[in-house]
């Protein structure tokens, strides 16, 4: 009798013992297939963050170029009162009126970029973040200097300015070659970063099998 009943609670043990262990293993192969989904869809999605921080990136320099901001060689206003020479220093006010808010514009495209560069900047990798901040930092660096002489030469044309004309050989700053300057300067500081942007990109969407 005691037999009997020794070998009953020993198979109800051994029927607890393996509804236990079917549920542990059941809560590990549970966890395992979450871990496993984690680190298939982690990769990914870094993958996809690094390519769109890169192209924002990209997208955020080039905006800063010259022709977004509207820089002009000649003013928009065609018709101008008053005689020749009143009407060419109302002309060549009005070039220095649309280039200081051109410049406005790039201030702020240059702004804007360092948000966007400090925003997606944990997708970057620590030295493509430090070439872009130093492009943008260039960037800033040459449209301050440019602003600063297109102000200086501003300011002297004021003072010839007797209310009605400034004399015509104190209208001497060549905005054509102001503005060519500058765009030659922004290729130059903005092109290495530009391209190594471009490549990574191309080389992060091209096809494993290609």
């Amino acid at each position: 009798m005691i037999k009997i009943l020794l070998s009953n609670q020993l198979e109800r043990s051994q029927r607890r013992f393996q509804h236990e262990l079917d549920q542990e293993k059941q809560e590990r192969r549970s966890q395992l297939e979450v871990l496993a989904t984690t680190q298939k869809i982690r990769p990914v999605s870094y993958e996809q963050k690094n390519i769109e921080a890169l192209e924002l990136a990209y997208a955020a320099v080039v905006k800063t170029s010259l022709p977004r901001h509207n820089f002009r060689n000649r003013p928009i206003t065609r018709k101008f009162g008053g005689s020749t020479e009143e009407q060419e220093t109302a002309k060549y006010f009005e070039i220095f009126t649309e280039n200081f808010k051109a410049f406005i514009k790039a201030f702020d495209s240059v702004t804007n970029a360092f948000r966007m560069e400090e925003d997606k900047a944990i997708y970057l990798t620590p030295e493509i973040e430090l070439k872009i901040n130093m492009t943008l930092v260039s960037i800033y660096d040459f449209y301050q200097r440019s602003h600063f002489l297109m102000q200086n030469k501003h300011e002297n044309a004021q003072k010839y300015f007797d209310g009605n004309i400034v004399p015509k050989e104190m209208r001497n700053f060549d905005f054509i070659e102001f503005n060519s300057s500058m765009r030659n300067e922004w290729n130059v500081v903005t092109k290495g970063i530009r391209e190594e942007l471009k490549s990574i990109v191309r080389m992060l969407l091209k096809p494993a099998s290609a």
